[in-house]
């Protein structure tokens, strides 16, 4: 899940997307041929960007809304599979499998892993500077390549053993938190180009 995506200008200009459009839910399901996921975005302010933040999940400031205060979005995330009940809000990365290791085989592994309420907020943010400048003009669409390595869930600013708790992550503190901050280190991004 990606929400509160803002793009930087060269002289320091900040635009935000509109809040009520501004969160997806990224699903490796609706990959095409390529592996690629699109994220559409409209209305873009003519200028010169060099950056580009959001955040992975939902803040807390989207969360005190309510549950009404979520819009659509709401039935959406749950449709995914990206809610767990309102009191405890959403998922905002779901992996589900197996491992083996040198000791267990095809064991289970499930990562839905979000904030609970404001008691646990796993909410983070990621800024990426593009290696050139993006052009966005009314008659050009610029597309922006962000890549992400999935293995940097379990081997990111921190590397951890499925076998010590990561094989189950759900609202543990500390396991969680751990892969909170390990997802704000698999972006990158690839290439812009300049259509």
């Amino acid at each position: 899940m990606v929400s509160n995506i803002s793009l930087e200008d060269e002289i320091g200009n900040v635009y935000e997307y509109p809040f009520n459009e501004n969160i997806f839910i990224v699903d490796e399901a609706n990959a095409n041929a390529a592996g690629e996921i699109w994220i559409m975005l409209e209305d873009i302010p003519a200028a010169n960007y060099t950056n580009v933040s959001f955040g992975v999940g939902v803040d807390q400031d989207r969360y005190a809304m309510g549950a009404e205060g979520q819009g659509e979005f709401l039935e959406t995330a749950d449709e995914a599979g990206m809610l767990w009940s309102w009191a405890t809000g959403f998922k905002f990365i779901r992996m589900d499998g197996s491992f083996s290791s040198s000791s267990v085989t095809n064991d289970d592994l499930n990562v839905h892993m979000g904030s609970v309420g404001t008691s646990l907020d796993n909410y983070r943010a990621v800024s990426l500077y593009f290696p050139n400048t993006v052009l966005v003009r009314t008659e050009t669409q610029p597309e922006i390549h962000i890549k992400s390595d999935i293995s940097k869930v379990f081997d990111g600013s921190t590397s951890v053993n499925l076998m010590d708790g990561y094989n189950q992550v759900h609202v543990d503190p500390e396991t969680t938190a751990v892969v909170a901050n390990n997802i704000m280190t698999m972006f990158e991004v690839h290439h812009v180009h300049n259509n």
